[in-house]
């Protein structure tokens, strides 16, 4: 039986981004020498990674069709993704387009920021009680 995230996973999986986010926009406006506001950030940043993930599926499943990657597979596939979505937050949040050497590492990081992210909510997956539950 296929398995979605619960309420209360995607809840927590969205406050940990927008936390981890936040943590973010706040060492980049110090960085930066900047000062956008870190939680317009890391809303926004939420916001931009849910459509360009939810497009991507649509778009992958229509070309792989019944296949079913692995979450390895699917990690990996969608790296460049995360990548231009972070290119594009950053570049317009930050101003970073004329600064192109630090959007190229600022994105990379971020990426990664991302993928750290997930992995801390994979751990919660198995921790917590209540985390998926079963569709037909």
């Amino acid at each position: 039986m296929p398995m979605i995230p619960s309420f209360f996973a995607a809840a927590t999986y969205t406050a940990l981004k927008l936390g981890g986010y936040y943590c973010f926009g706040t060492v980049a406006n110090k960085k930066l020498e900047q000062n956008f506001p870190p939680l317009k950030f890391a809303f926004i940043k939420v916001a931009s990674g849910f459509v360009g993930g939810f497009l991507f599926l649509l778009a992958f499943s229509a070309l792989v069709g019944k296949r079913d990657p692995s979450d390895f597979e699917m990690l990996l596939i969608l790296f460049p993704v995360r990548y231009i979505i972070w290119l594009i937050v950053l570049g317009r949040c930050y101003k970073l387009f004329e600064r192109r050497l630090i959007l190229v590492f600022a994105s990379l990081l971020g990426t990664f920021v991302s993928y750290f992210l997930d992995f801390i909510m994979w751990v919660l997956f198995g921790i917590l009680p209540g985390m998926e539950m079963g569709i037909c």
